[in-house]
């Protein structure tokens, strides 16, 4: 029975082969292999920085993309190329106030068909027109928004094309004088992946900011 089964293998790996299938070929395709990984201690301090990148979805010309054969770590999780907009349109940079910038990407689904709920929030202090305006801009809008990792100065990507972030912007005028007035934005986005960094440049309206190395 063994040598049955043995041939019948055999069989079939030559009919394969034949046909052209590779089976080294199938494994590299599914992926770089994972390779082991330490913590070696050094800054780790939680959140973003003061201030956030927010570009609309419907005013993106030309988006980044992630690499079709990473073959590291880093290029798994890096988009590659810039951001391009529309004729007259920007991503814009919104001041927020220390320690209210943050995102968790949450697992969501079932067995075998998981992803990642990307969820979070940032505060912009105030009551001026620009905060009433920006609520208004936001609301039922749909984009990217980036946050700067304290810790490398890397470029953090929430929202993507195909899973753009939404967001939820809430205006709070307070009812006393330690109330904390100003505007709370809440943001959401479905993706396969809990986050991704953009090394790109930045489109702004008064000048673009470069781009980052991505290692």
């Amino acid at each position: 029975m063994r040598s049955l089964f043995g041939l019948l293998s055999l069989a079939v790996f030559a009919g394969l082969t034949l046909t052209g299938f590779d089976a080294t070929s199938a494994v590299v395709a599914s992926g770089f292999a994972f390779s082991s990984i330490d913590w070696e201690g050094g800054d780790n301090i939680g959140g973003f920085t003061s201030e956030a990148f927010l570009g609309l979805h419907h005013e993106v010309d030309s988006w980044p993309t992630l690499k079709e054969n990473p073959s590291s770590d880093t290029e798994l999780v890096t988009l590659e190329g810039d951001y391009t907009m529309r004729e007259g349109k920007n991503f814009i940079r919104i001041y927020v106030t220390p320690r209210t910038f943050g995102m968790e990407a949450e697992n969501q689904g079932e067995i075998d068909g998981k992803s990642f709920v990307q969820k979070g929030e940032f505060f912009y202090p105030g009551g001026r027109e620009e905060a009433i305006a920006l609520a208004r801009k936001l609301n039922n809008a749909r984009g990217i928004l980036i946050g700067i990792d304290p810790n490398t100065g890397k470029r953090v990507q929430m929202g993507s094309r195909e899973f753009p972030c939404h967001f939820s912007p809430k205006l709070n005028f307070g009812n006393e004088p330690t109330s904390r007035r100003g505007l709370t934005v809440e943001f959401e986005a479905d993706n396969f992946m809990p986050a991704m960094l953009y090394p790109g440049a930045i489109p702004l309206d008064e000048g673009e900011v470069p781009g980052v190395g991505g290692e």
